[in-house]
């Protein structure tokens, strides 16, 4: 499982990249959940509008037909993990 940038036209899925659309600014980092090139999921961080070592979850998203199967839990460990590396900052 991996997060990795994505900008809004990244996504096969019509409804991942709606959820994308509706968070592209500058201020927030749009990371796309998959396994190679299966895709379930979205997760928008925030490391501006806090303070230097704040990372905000603005969304976790997974697909419904891929949700009961623990994807969700590894997409947010992952998005815990680059926030922690990004910001150094103690992730509850």
């Amino acid at each position: 499982m991996t997060l990795a940038h994505a900008s809004t036209n990244a996504f096969d899925s019509t409804e991942l990249r709606r959820h994308a659309d509706t968070h592209s600014s500058d201020e927030v980092v749009i990371l796309r959940a998959a396994a190679g090139p299966d895709e379930w999921g979205i997760v928008v961080l925030d490391f501006e509008s806090g303070d230097d070592d704040e990372a905000i979850l603005v969304e976790i998203f997974v697909l419904r037909d891929r949700r009961t199967a623990g994807l969700g839990s590894q997409t947010l460990k992952c998005a815990e993990d680059l926030a922690r590396e990004r910001t150094k900052a103690n992730v509850a």
